[in-house]
């Protein structure tokens, strides 16, 4: 993946992000991000990648308390605004959190985690591409980790799936020409971590079904990656 030019398309993003995802999904990305940290483990260690502009972190800290995050993010921008948030709202937590410029490929130079948190990240990479990156990061995870992952998905029928082949549509020509991401539509989430071995635990829709918000832990079976 071309990181240098989807860190810098977002670092143009990074101050209307926020704005432009409330626009127009509402509360909806905010909910299935957020939905799931009252169930983390307490006193984790936590890997969050493509992480944003800080409001996620903001939450995780106070909600879930890990005793250490990895905040990993492409984009310069997004990192100092996470880390300006942080130091603004919730400043005795700064010495909890390591703020990383880097890739979610390079993922095995930050150790292994009782938490890995991808929230829309995923849907950048390609079928190969995703294969290869969901093996890498479940070599992060303990034994008993949890994998929380959010994303977009295509409505399979009903009302919402016009409306969301459209947005998914919009979004990646939109990204494709601001970041030069790689993927041209949604890859088949499931098939990928079900290939690397982890399990779905739970599971919530929002948005009419087109955002989904999941845990995964690692399925008891061979995995060789």
């Amino acid at each position: 993946m071309n990181g240098g030019r989807i860190g810098r398309g977002y670092d143009r993003l990074a101050s209307s992000y926020d704005f432009l995802a409330r626009a127009v999904y509402g509360n909806a990305l905010r909910s299935a991000q957020s939905f799931f940290l009252d169930t983390l483990p307490k006193s984790a260690a936590i890997l969050v990648l493509g992480g944003g502009s800080g409001w996620f972190l903001e939450a995780l800290l106070r909600v879930a308390q890990p005793h250490k995050v990895v905040y990993v993010e492409l984009s310069a921008a997004m990192l100092q605004h996470s880390q300006a948030r942080i130091r603004d709202n919730f400043p005795e937590a700064l010495d909890r959190v390591q703020f990383v410029q880097g890739r979610a490929e390079d993922a095995a130079h930050w150790g292994r985690f009782d938490v890995v948190i991808t929230h829309c990240l995923l849907d950048m990479y390609p079928q190969p591409a995703l294969l290869s990156l969901t093996a890498k990061l479940r070599g992060c995870l303990q034994a008993d980790g949890i994998w929380y992952f959010s994303d977009f998905f295509v409505v399979k029928r009903g009302w919402m799936r016009p409306i969301s082949c459209g947005l998914v549509w919009l979004m990646y020509r939109f990204f494709r020409l601001l970041c030069g991401i790689a993927a041209t539509e949604l890859p088949d989430f499931d098939a990928a971590f079900a290939t690397c071995g982890l399990a779905e635990v739970n599971t919530r829709t929002f948005f009419g079904g087109m955002i989904k918000a999941k845990l995964y832990r690692i399925d008891h079976v061979e995995f060789i990656p």
